[in-house]
Parts: structure tokens; sequence; C-alpha cells
């Protein structure tokens, strides 16, 4: 692809779960141009009444893929749907959907300067997917109290281009990190992994200390370990 056409934008895209086993598939900085990701707001997950997903922030499930790649390659999101009907409870769902899509329009070039492009899969899963996987409708263009949401969050946003535009070479670009981090005591507080993920830092782990080498600097990091805040029962290490 390169020697015959070297204007190609090679594009590898995954889904936003399960995080934990994505980076296995990369497959290098040299082959990839951009990393992209599929995100869905679904009311249930798995056509299941008792797995209910509804409360699933469509920003946040971006938060793994941004911070894992968006430091060396620019994101793009492959997909972007949120259910408007769903066979699971055979209701409507429309504010749903609208609220969902003014999540992710409203605040994702604010909060996500290095995404690129967002997709909307304005398709209905009820008639077009196949079976067994005929559970939720997306589209956005079969009701129109979704489709002016969708309108109003493109067309009033001037990060959304509705043209090809030449970048500036001398362009400054904004880089984000969106995950968990505060402060305490005057001191700032991360996760260790963004030494290793987004600094592409060296990090080693010796008993209950983290060294960090950038540079030929070793620096070493205290670890204090908290009340997680995504598993109400478990302590997390930051």
């Amino acid at each position: 692809m390169e020697e015959e056409a070297p204007n190609v934008m090679m594009l590898w895209n995954v889904f936003t779960m399960p995080e934990g086993t994505i980076d296995e598939y990369y497959p290098g900085d040299e082959y990839v141009d951009y990393v992209g990701v599929n995100i869905y707001n679904v009311v249930y997950h798995n056509d299941k009444l008792n797995n209910r997903s509804d409360f699933e922030d469509p920003l946040r499930l971006l938060d793994y893929v941004y911070n894992k790649y968006s430091h060396k390659k620019p994101i793009v999101i492959g997909e972007f749907g949120a259910t408007n009907y769903t066979v699971t409870d055979g209701l409507y769902h429309v504010e749903f959907a609208r609220e969902k899509i003014r999540r992710m329009y409203k605040y994702l070039p604010i909060l996500y300067p290095r995404v690129k492009f967002i997709y909307y899969f304005d398709v209905n899963n009820l008639v077009n997917a196949p079976e067994g996987r005929k559970i939720n409708n997306y589209a956005i263009t079969e009701n129109p109290i979704i489709t002016n949401a969708y309108k109003e969050y493109v067309t009033n946003n001037n990060e959304y281009l509705s043209s090809y535009v030449e970048a500036s070479s001398s362009a400054n670009e904004t880089f984000s990190y969106r995950d968990f981090m505060f402060y305490f005591n005057g001191e700032l507080y991360v996760d260790h992994t963004f030494f290793s993920d987004y600094l592409d830092m060296k990090l080693d782990e010796n008993r209950n200390t983290f060294e960090i080498t950038s540079n030929d600097q070793t620096y070493e990091l205290l670890v204090k370990t908290i009340q997680s805040i995504r598993q109400r029962f478990s302590k997390r290490e930051i």
C-alpha cells in the first residue's frame, strides 16, 4: 500500500470493550496512521433486561483508546450510535438517544482534541443487522427529534468542518489526558499507567515503588492506595 497508494490513510479500528486485550492486537506505529474505536450507547447490554447500561458516558467509553494512543496517533471514532428503540424492552428511547448525541458532539472537541473524525452509525439494526443481532435501532434519520439534535450539535460547533480545509503546517495542537488524577495536599496524583502508556516512559516496579526512566534520568514514584471509584469494594493503586 505504501508503494502503490502512498496517500492512503491506514486506520486500525477496535471496539470500545473489552479494554484488556486491545493493545495485544496493535500492529505497531509503523503500520498505523490513525487509531479508531467504535462506541455505542445502548440501554441494555447483550439484549438482557438485568444488564442495564444507560448510565454509560459515551466520552468515558473513549478514554482507554484515547489515553493509550492519542499522544502518538490521531484518533477516529469509526462508529458511534445511540439506541432510540430496543426490542429488549420493546420501548422507544428517543430522549436517551438525544442526550447521548448531545453529550458526545458537544464536548468531544473540548475534552478530546486529538479526535479528528467521528462517523455516526445511521442504521436501523432491527432491519439491517444479521439474525441474532436485530436488537437496537440507531438511525438518526427516522425521527425528527433525533435528526434535529444531531444537526444542532454538529452545525452549531465550529470545531466540526463541513468541507475540506488545508491545515497550516505551523498549527499548534492540544494534547489531553482523560483519566484518573487528583490533587492532595498540593501534590498531583495520577495513575501510574499515565507514565508508561501516555508518556512512553519505561516503568519498573520494585516492591512498593515504581521507577520511571526518561532521557537517561530515573525518578521514583510514590504509590498510594485509595478506594476505587469504579468498583465499590476494591482498592486502586495510584
